[in-house]
């Protein structure tokens, strides 16, 4: 287990207990499988039914992320079509200042 929350800390960039958090929710709510590859039974069932009836994707992005995601998604197309405005011949250049943790 301690592969996995040092996985999901990785991939998510947050905290080790939080990480360790969400390694146990997904534990309590996703079906497993045992070392033989037997099935074994989520903890809460009702949520993990839920979830799945859902069609939930379990987002392991920090709150910024999805945002950097949209901002991208809306400046590639303007950008690979270059149908961008010119004054005296020139594009405009925008400057995007981040603050990384």
């Amino acid at each position: 287990m301690a592969a996995q929350i040092k996985l999901v800390q990785a991939i998510a960039r947050i905290p080790r207990n939080e990480a360790r958090a969400r390694v146990n929710a997904a534990a309590d709510m996703l079906p497993r499988r045992e070392v033989n590859g037997a099935p074994v039974e989520p903890k809460l069932p009702v949520t993990a039914t839920t979830v799945a009836d859902a069609a939930t994707e379990i987002d392991l992005r920090t709150a910024p992320q999805p945002d950097a995601d949209a901002l991208i998604d809306l400046a590639a197309p303007a950008l690979s079509e270059g149908q961008l405005p010119t004054e005296s011949g020139k594009h405009p250049q925008d400057v995007l200042t981040i603050n990384l943790p």
